[in-house]
């Protein structure tokens, strides 16, 4: 793929374990792709693949008693254990009748932040570049079947037992592309993170042939992004994008990221109004469809389903757990609705303490890698601080408007901010792509 390996000097920073590692590529795989998988295997890959890596990681600590690494997401993470303590405490005080149901969605969020943290335990920074590499890579792959799907008609592929969905029509003003998910928001999850880690990629890559590969897939990625029409997704990395492009002219001092940024987007709009899809994305976006949409559609807003989270909030700030969604329903005269906002859900769901863990964990690596992107001496750290920052700031605040974080892979790509971050923070360091 064009990309040199890392070329590092302190050798604490290298360990040996290839097999875990590739379990954790193998992970980030068919976390992506899970889906798919899900369909025809009784249990997801992901899943197993995980046990083995916990196993596999147990026995090293017991046998080499390792010392455990602190990182940047040990506070947010034992925040939000606290908070779910804390809220099955409450539910259970109360006989809640949903209390087997929210503990179910805990211990499978627990699992999740706990991989996170063993991972940090066995990678590097060349492991974390290669994660992000093969994470980016598979998006990008993921984008263009999409893609294909989408404009030849094709819905769907057979491989075997195996059905891999390409396409679904989903509402908007034209069919919107939700990939293999079937859902267009939460395939714009993974492109908000994507998307600037092609860019970052492009921008260090030494080689011409690296060079435009990175930037293909970083164009296929905001092509899929623009196909979904996931306004909030879109404006995570319209935002995101914008305050990075500002950053990065203080601290590069050449224009070359706004120069790769306008190069894709040139890219990608071509591609769609050359199929003739410009101008109902473009029509989505406007706010004159907004307006329409809340006038014609029975369905609540999101700011009421926001106002009545904060005022469940008020009643019980420990929580409700998997009780939420029900009673936010009742309170806006539906079944069931979910608050469509990671962090009132945390609020509402897991109480106030759950609200500063996930708050801390949106705020702390992007502190974090701000002050890399400024402090370090050198230029690698800084074009990769840079396109970590922009694709968390993207992925918050495309979560205001839902709550994607129950997702293997989104806990992988935080271990390798971590982990990158902790390199980085080595000031006699320099890694050579």
């Amino acid at each position: 793929m064009g990309l040199q390996s890392l070329s590092i000097k302190n050798k604490s920073v290298r360990n040996n374990l290839p097999i875990m590692k590739v379990g954790i590529y193998l992970l980030v795989i068919f976390s992506i792709g899970n889906a798919a998988w899900e369909r025809v295997l009784p249990v997801e890959p992901d899943i197993i693949i995980g046990v083995l890596i916990l196993i596999g990681f147990i026995g090293r600590l017991t046998l080499k008693r390792s010392k455990w690494k602190k990182s940047i997401l040990d506070k947010p993470i034992i925040i939000i254990l606290s908070a779910i303590a804390l809220s099955l405490s409450g539910l259970g005080f109360r006989g809640s009748q949903y209390f087997n149901d929210t503990l179910i969605g805990y211990v499978r969020l627990i699992s999740m932040m706990l991989l996170s943290l063993i991972i940090y335990q066995i990678i590097n920074i060349q492991d974390s570049l290669k994660i992000l590499v093969i994470f980016t890579m598979v998006v990008g792959f993921i984008s263009l079947l999409g893609i294909f799907g989408l404009l030849t008609g094709i819905s769907s592929v057979q491989i075997g037992g195996l059905e891999i969905s390409l396409y679904k029509p989903w509402g908007g003003v034209q069919a919107r592309l939700g990939g293999i998910y079937e859902q267009p928001n939460t395939f714009g999850a993974i492109l908000t993170l994507a998307f600037p880690i092609g860019i970052a990629l492009s921008l260090l890559n030494k080689k011409v042939v690296g060079k435009i590969l990175w930037m293909f897939v970083s164009i296929i990625c905001l092509v899929g992004l623009l196909y979904s029409q996931s306004r909030s997704a879109i404006l995570g990395v319209v935002l995101g994008t914008f305050i990075t492009a500002v950053i990065f002219m203080r601290i590069y001092k050449r224009p070359h990221y706004i120069f790769t940024i306008l190069l894709a987007s040139a890219g990608a709009i071509s591609m769609i109004a050359v199929k003739g899809m410009l101008e109902p994305v473009l029509m989505r976006l406007s706010w004159n469809y907004y307006i329409y949409q809340q006038i014609t559609s029975a369905e609540p807003s999101r700011l009421e389903m926001w106002k009545e989270a904060l005022r469940l909030t008020f009643n019980n700030p420990l929580g409700y757990g998997a009780e939420t969604k029900y009673m936010v329903g009742s309170g806006l005269g539906v079944e069931s609705k979910s608050v469509h906002n990671v962090f009132l859900s945390f609020l509402s769901g897991m109480g106030i303490l759950g609200f500063i863990g996930i708050i801390s964990l949106a705020l702390i690596p992007l502190v974090r890698l701000w002050k890399l992107a400024f402090e370090s001496q050198h230029i690698e750290h800084k074009v990769l601080a840079t396109g970590l920052f922009t694709g968390l700031l993207g992925f918050w605040i495309f979560n205001l408007a839902h709550s994607v974080i129950h997702w293997v892979a989104i806990w992988v790509y935080f271990a390798c901010v971590a982990t990158f971050i902790r390199f980085g923070n080595i000031k006699d360091e320099r890694m050579s792509l």
